[in-house]
């Protein structure tokens, strides 16, 4: 007896370039893959910053929901969760898992394309991809 149910399509390129780089980025920083093996979940307070997320992924069809932090001071916060079972096999292939904060340890990026991180005023995570060009000058993106 076969699978059931029609063959995933895979919303989601994973051919390496700086944009999908930049969407892993935040996703290892601060997404979530669900534990149903399907759902990637991303959550910020920024507006700008989750649209160029679903571009950079390709999804920008997708609504940006609301979630509603229990802490009044917190407020509220933009959320994008969608479904894509390839997508999602893929960010573990490279590295990525539920529960990933205490799991992660290294993700399989490809040379041209590496990660730098830093905290700006304690709180927000700014993640930048910076690009390696053949005579090893260093090109932010």
């Amino acid at each position: 007896m076969g699978k059931r149910g029609p063959k995933p399509k895979g919303r989601v390129d994973t051919a390496w370039c700086p944009e999908l780089a930049y969407a892993v980025s935040l996703i290892a920083a601060d997404g979530s893959l669900s534990k149903g093996g399907r759902h990637i979940d991303f959550t910020s307070k920024d507006l700008d910053l989750m649209r160029t997320y679903c571009s950079c992924l390709g999804i920008a069809d997708i609504t940006i929901g609301k979630k509603y932090s229990g802490n009044k001071q917190n407020g509220t916060y933009c959320r994008v969760q969608f479904g894509d079972v390839l997508f999602y096999k893929w960010l573990q292939d490279i590295g990525l898992s539920p529960n990933k904060s205490l799991t992660i340890a290294s993700l399989d990026i490809p040379d041209d394309y590496f990660l730098i991180s830093f905290v700006v005023s304690g709180m927000a995570t700014e993640l930048y991809i910076v690009r390696k060009i053949n005579d090893g000058t260093i090109v932010l993106l």
